[in-house]
């Protein structure tokens, strides 16, 4: 009854122990589905129990929307360098490129810069704005 598949559930929850018994029949776009979203939600223990279990098969470069986003263009977004760290290590390209041409790389940056102010105090648009209005990546 709706929601998100068991699989994703636990790798939101970062829980590695239910991972590792739902991946154990979980097809390759599952395993991606999995991995995005521990990387969303900086769930480091399930995320490497996803690269663990998917070892040279899973598509650690692989998008699954058409924002052409990676894992690591993810994780870059939210800020999870420790998840980022796990990702590039299993192989994940820091040049890998999304729908408007960014790399993971350019959103640590931008991420990582203080936000700057306008005159009347408003704020110029950074990239954790743009992730809120879910503009780069889910």
């Amino acid at each position: 009854p709706g929601g998100a598949p068991p699989l994703v559930e636990a790798a939101r929850r970062d829980d590695a122990t239910s991972m590792a018994i739902l991946l154990t029949s979980a097809a390759p776009a599952a395993q991606l589905k999995a991995m995005r979203a521990a990387a969303a939600a900086g769930a480091l223990a399930a995320l490497q129990a996803v690269i663990q279990h998917g070892g040279s098969k899973l598509p650690i470069d692989g998008t699954a929307d058409d924002d052409r986003c990676t894992a690591l263009h993810i994780a870059a977004f939210r800020g999870h360098d420790d998840c980022g760290a796990a990702l590039v290590a299993a192989g994940a390209s820091a040049g890998a490129r999304n729908r408007l041409g960014l790399a993971p790389a350019v959103h640590l940056h931008q991420v990582s810069q203080p936000r700057r102010s306008l005159p009347d105090g408003e704020r110029t648009p950074d990239v954790l704005d743009l992730m809120a209005s879910s503009y780069l990546c889910a």
